[in-house]
C-alpha cells in the first residue's frame, strides 16, 4: 500500500502498534534490511511498535527487504466515489483516525500526506470496518518534519495540505497541528462529496487557501449535526493555534458531543446494511 515511495501503517485497533507494509526506502530509512532488524527487535522486547507479516527479500524482486500487509477492504478514497457518506459513519472515521494519530504523533512522528486514500477499512472477516493508516513514506520525526524536498516544495497533496505545508517556510517545523488540518479536510470531503479548495495546482489551492475560506460545510451536509460540521471547520483554521492543541484533544472534542463508537465498526463500505 505504500506505493512506490515506501509506507507503513498503523492500526486503530491497536492504536500503538506500528506496521509496515513496505520497507522505507528513499526517505532517510537508511538500510531497509537493518529497518526490519530494529523493528523486530523491538517487539521482541515488548515495545509498543508490534512489526506484523514480516517478509525479508520480498521487496520486488530487487532484493530490497519487505513487510506487506496483507488485508481486504477498500481506501476512504473509494467510499467517497460512491457518495457522500453518512455524518455516523464519518463520526467513527474521525474518532478511530485520532485515536491512531494521538499514537503516531505522542511517537513524535508526523505524518504529512493524510487524504482519503491512505485511510484504509479492512475488513475483519465479519464484514465490518477496521481502520488503518497507510503510507508513512513522507513521514518525518517532529523536529525535522518542516524541511522542503527541494526549492520551495514540501511533501504532501496540495488539496489535503496545510497551510503551513503550503507556505514550506524553511525552519519552521510542522506539528500534529499539521495532520489534523489534513483530517479535517478528508472528514469535509467524506460529509460533502466535495473538497474545500478545487484548485487545479499546488499554485492554485495555495492561493485559495491564503485568500479564501471554504464552502460552509453546514449547505453540504444538511443531514449532519451542527457541532460535527463546527467541529470539523475547526480542524481547517487557517492558523494553526486556532485549531485544537493536538489529536487527544480534538478527540475529546469530538466525545463531548459524539458517543463513542460502539465495538465492531461499520461496513467497510461506509454505508449502511444493504445500501449501494
Amino acid at each position: 500500500y505504500g506505493g512506490a515511495g515506501g509506507g507503513g501503517g498503523w492500526d486503530a485497533a491497536r492504536p500503538a502498534a506500528f506496521v509496515f507494509d513496505r520497507a522505507l526506502r528513499d526517505n532517510g530509512a537508511g538500510d531497509p534490511a537493518a529497518l526490519l532488524r530494529d523493528v523486530v527487535a523491538r517487539a521482541a522486547a515488548g515495545s509498543k511498535l508490534v512489526f506484523v507479516d514480516a517478509l525479508p527479500g520480498d521487496g520486488g524482486g530487487d532484493g530490497d527487504a519487505a513487510a506487506v500487509l496483507r488485508a481486504h477492504g477498500l481506501n476512504v478514497d473509494s467510499a467517497i466515489r460512491a457518495g457522500a457518506v453518512p455524518a455516523d459513519k464519518v463520526t467513527w472515521l474521525a474518532e478511530q483516525a485520532l485515536e491512531v494519530l494521538d499514537a503516531v504523533h505522542a511517537a513524535g512522528i508526523i505524518h504529512r500526506d493524510l487524504k482519503p486514500s491512505n485511510f484504509f477499512l479492512e475488513d475483519d472477516g465479519r464484514g465490518r470496518a477496521r481502520l488503518k493508516l497507510l503510507d508513512f513514506g513522507v513521514a518525518h520525526e517532529e523536529a525535522e518534519a518542516g524541511k522542503l524536498t527541494g526549492a520551495g516544495q514540501s511533501l504532501g497533496t496540495p488539496w489535503y495540505m496545510s497551510p503551513e505545508q503550503l507556505k514550506a517556510v524553511k525552519g519552521v517545523p510542522l506539528d500534529g497541528r499539521s495532520d489534523l488540518y489534513s483530517l479535517g479536510v478528508v472528514l469535509y470531503e467524506c460529509l460533502s462529496g466535495k473538497l474545500p479548495y478545487s484548485g487545479s495546482s499546488l499554485g492554485e489551492v495555495a492561493v485559495q487557501v491564503f485568500t479564501e475560506r471554504p464552502a460552509p460545510l453546514a449547505p453540504l451536509a444538511s443531514d449532519a449535526p451542527p457541532a460535527l460540521v463546527a467541529w470539523i471547520e475547526q480542524a481547517l483554521c487557517r492558523e494553526r493555534d486556532d485549531r485544537p492543541e493536538d489529536a487527544s484533544a480534538m478527540l475529546a472534542a469530538l466525545r463531548a458531543f459524539a458517543a463513542p463508537s460502539a465495538s465492531g465498526g461499520p461496513s467497510v463500505s461506509l454505508r449502511p446494511a444493504g445500501a449501494g
